[in-house]
């Protein structure tokens, strides 16, 4: 499993501002990940939070297959489309398991108060078990537009 230190001297790319806007005001995006044999998964997530320029915590309730991939391989995608106005972009980047506490409780805190709107609380009333959360940091590695015609060009700011 990828819980070792963030190395931050790569590469990480800062996430645009109106794609943040959109992250914060949807309340929903989907992740993308494979295992090491590249199968693929895709799985929606409403319990997030941007915490920096390059990071989004992801809280993973589940435990299935999206939390199995990410122990055996650390790529992700992000999606996340704006269906009214067809606006969306893919993250493309790593990430890592949060196993320090304390820090764990502060992002579900902010989850909790900041986080992803009402679509987290209606996940939260549907969810029913006592799991504790588990914290997956993304970093991201680039930002491409969704939108019909663009081609998934970068966005860079």
């Amino acid at each position: 499993i990828y819980v070792a230190q963030i190395n931050f001297g790569q590469a990480y790319k800062k996430i645009p501002t109106r794609v943040k806007d959109l992250l914060k005001k949807v309340g929903l995006i989907f992740l993308a990940t494979a295992d090491k044999a590249g199968n693929p998964n895709v799985s929606p997530r409403t319990a997030y939070h941007i915490l920096d320029d390059e990071t989004i915590a992801i809280c993973d309730w589940f435990r299935s297959k999206t939390f199995w991939n990410w122990q055996e391989n650390n790529k992700m995608s992000i999606a996340v489309v704006d269906l009214d106005s067809y606006e969306g972009y893919q993250l493309k980047g790593e990430c890592f398991l949060l196993t320090d506490v304390n820090k764990i409780k502060e992002i579900m805190r902010k989850i909790f108060t900041e986080g992803s709107h009402k679509e987290f609380n209606r996940t939260m009333q549907l969810l029913g078990h006592g799991y504790p959360p588990i914290i997956v940091l993304f970093k991201c590695k680039g930002v491409f537009s969704l939108a019909p015609g663009e081609q998934m060009r970068e966005i860079l700011e």
